[in-house]
Parts: C-alpha cells; structure tokens; sequence
C-alpha cells in the first residue's frame, strides 16, 4: 500500500537564478533602427512620460513605464516590443533608460562591508505610499512557499527600528508622504539599503508631474531601483541577491 503514496509535489522553486517569468510583460526591447524624422505617434499616448527620442533614436526611461504597451500598439513601424525578461534590477537611476546603446540596465552591487554583515541575514521593511498596491502584493509574494526568499535569510520585517533596509513603492505625491518617508527611514538604525520599487516610486509612473514631493531621493539615492507595474517576484528577490553578491 505505500507505494501507491506519491511525495507531495514541490512547492517551492528549487532554481530561482534558473526560473523564468513566463507571461511576464518584463524588459522592453528598441530596434536599432532610427525612427522616420516626422514620426512621433508612440510618445504621446505613453501615460508615465518614458519614451524620448533624440534625432532619430528612441530611448525608453524603465523608471517611468508602466508597461501598458500602448507605444506597441501605437508605433507603426514595430519599434518598440516587450520581452519576458524579469531582470530590470539597477543601481543607478541613469542605468534605466535604454536604447541603441543600452540594452539593458546594470545590476546593482552593494559594498563588500555590507555584504560581510548582510549577506546571511538581510531584514526589510515595507512602506507602501499609495498607489495601487500592486507592487506591494508581488513584494509580499517573495517570502511565500513558492519563491521563499527566506532561504536566503532575506525576510520582511513589521518595524522599521528592526530592519535593515527599507523597500519604498507607491508614489511620493504629497509632503506628508515625503515626511513619512523620512521617518520611517530614520528609524532605522545602523548601515541600511534604500530599496524604489515600481514605476511610481522610481519616476512618478502617471503620477510623474505632481511626484516627488520633497526630493527625499533626491537626497539619499536608493541603492537598488526595481522597476516594473508591477514588477514581479522573480526581479526583486534576483535584484537583492545581486546586490548582497550571492550567486
């Protein structure tokens, strides 16, 4: 009679560096080719401002899209097309506008001291500034059963006095929001990692005329930018693993 038991089936992804985000409306892809000189029809209908184009080159700002593909619909020469690459993690702001040149953005790497006192053990805090909460719901999907973050020792934490680090989504449309902000980021004590994540908290995303109200980032760049609307699981748990050096 036991050997009609079957184990039960696996849960969590034994390879996530492995694992693809099929479906996943992830990292856009610009032909090289220059765009005819009296085209424009993709940038107005972009809602979060990210396309620009110099010349005749297009470049797309990834801390500003929200990954609607209007411009797909809307470019008649097939310029634009998103692909399902998961990976959009940088360090810097400016690494996240692509084209011709950059095809994608660089991965961020945190100091070799912060590595040697985080890289087992990492405590993050949440502070969702409104928005839609989509990207906080993919957030709290990273530590369940299925793509557990924690064996990693990468785990949320309800208090910001007991993290190391704080993961900002939503837009800063609002002082109040600029000062909770603040707050939450001093209490946390210690070497600390500011984490934007989405299109709202990068670049405003639709709310990028009235958003960063107060420049906090301005101030104090993030370390790591995550963008997407919202991004998914599989970014942000490779975007801190980048960052912490774990292979």
């Amino acid at each position: 009679m036991l050997r009609n038991l079957r184990p039960p089936p696996r849960r969590a992804l034994p390879d996530l560096r492995a694992a693809e985000a099929a479906g996943f409306c992830g990292l856009p892809v610009l032909k090289d080719s220059d765009c005819p000189s009296d085209c424009t029809a993709c940038l107005p209908v972009c809602p979060g401002g990210a396309l620009t184009r110099t010349g005749g080159a297009l470049a797309l700002d990834l801390g500003r899209c929200v990954f609607c593909r209007e411009c797909v619909h809307a470019c008649p020469e097939g310029k634009v097309r998103f692909s399902s690459e998961h990976r959009l993690a940088s360090g810097t702001r400016g690494d996240l506008v692509i084209g011709p040149e950059r095809r994608a953005p660089a991965p961020a790497s945190a100091s070799a001291a912060f590595r040697r006192l985080y890289g087992r053990s990492l405590k993050l805090h949440r502070l969702v500034l409104g928005g839609c909460d989509g990207c906080d719901r993919e957030l709290r999907a990273c530590a369940d059963g299925h793509f557990d973050m924690g064996r990693w020792g990468i785990d949320w934490v309800d208090a910001a006095r007991d993290a190391d680090g704080l993961v900002v989504s939503g837009p800063v449309a609002a002082a109040a929001d600029d000062a909770l902000l603040r707050r939450t980021w001093d209490a946390i004590v210690g070497p600390k990692v500011l984490i934007a994540v989405g299109a709202c908290a990068i670049g405003g995303g639709p709310h990028h005329d009235g958003a960063d109200a107060g420049g906090f980032f301005r101030e104090r760049a993030p370390d790591l930018f995550l963008p997407g609307c919202p991004l998914h699981p599989l970014a942000f748990i490779h975007g801190v693993l980048d960052l912490l050096g774990i292979v």
